[in-house]
């Protein structure tokens, strides 16, 4: 979004609706795309590789990571969940983050508020989606 390319999404495996939109839309665009995707690694962040999808979709759920595009100068998220899920429930199944306090739980979600709040004041209107959409 920064250089202005005519279009760059971030997209999850997890949601492949909208990651396979996002491919075409990237593979159809005039001109530079930029595609930024979140792949858990089972290996990595610790968690048996029967859960990569599950893990895909708390990242989106507890709003750690957000589904968006950037298009003919827009930004829009495209899901928006009408309330987060905790996010212990995402970071907490993962032995990377098992190290990490109550205390440092709420800060994560503090922070994760606060960026949400500054992009829905930015970016197109956005209507909340349920986690059985999500």
């Amino acid at each position: 979004m920064a250089h202005r390319i005519p279009y760059c999404a971030t997209a999850s495996p997890a949601y492949l609706a909208d990651f396979l939109r996002k491919v075409e839309k990237a593979k159809n665009t005039d001109g530079p795309s930029f595609l930024h995707i979140l792949a858990p690694c089972p290996t990595g962040w610790g968690f048996a590789s029967d859960q990569t999808l599950e893990i895909g979709r708390l990242t989106v759920q507890t709003g750690l990571w957000f589904l968006a595009e950037y298009e003919n100068g827009k930004a829009k998220l495209n899901v928006v969940p009408r309330e987060f899920k905790p996010v212990q429930t995402y970071l907490g199944r993962q032995k990377r983050f098992k190290h990490l306090t109550p205390q440092e739980w709420a800060i994560i979600e503090e922070q994760r508020s606060r960026e949400w709040a500054e992009m829905k004041g930015k970016w197109s209107p956005v209507i909340p989606v349920p986690f059985d959409q999500a």
